[in-house]
């Protein structure tokens, strides 16, 4: 069984997944999720609740990753299970994301992200 859940976090698009993110699972996600991405949304997977994953599942986030940051979007994951970070990390794909322990977490990196620089004072005293 597999559920998704988006819900908008000050202007992070929250996709919450829950369950096998399985070849179907990740179908179901990426119809919803792809329009998200593909309009530069700033997005942040909630993956603490998915159980299993198969290549589905992680072509699904690596599809998002490009899309957003083609867009100019950005992408986190957060609450990565063990065995999701090890496939990750196996596969090489861990260093293509920025990952934060909880969606408390990613969403203060997009707040940290967001931090405009103050302009140089243009005619000192």
């Amino acid at each position: 069984m597999f559920d998704i859940a988006i819900e908008t976090i000050e202007d992070v698009k929250v996709i919450k997944l829950d369950g096998e993110l399985d070849g179907m699972g990740a179908s179901v996600a990426q119809q919803q999720v792809q329009p998200l991405a593909k309009a530069g949304h700033r997005i942040l997977f909630d993956v603490s609740g998915v159980t299993s994953t198969t290549s589905a599942g992680i072509r699904l986030f690596l599809v998002t990753y490009r899309y957003t940051s083609n867009s100019g979007g950005k992408l986190i994951l957060a609450g990565l299970r063990p065995d999701l970070e090890g496939v990750l990390a196996v596969t090489g794909f861990l260093k293509s994301f920025t990952v934060c322990q909880t969606v408390q977490d990613g969403l203060q990196q997009f707040r940290s992200d967001s931090v405009i620089p103050a302009e140089p004072n243009q005619n000192p005293e």
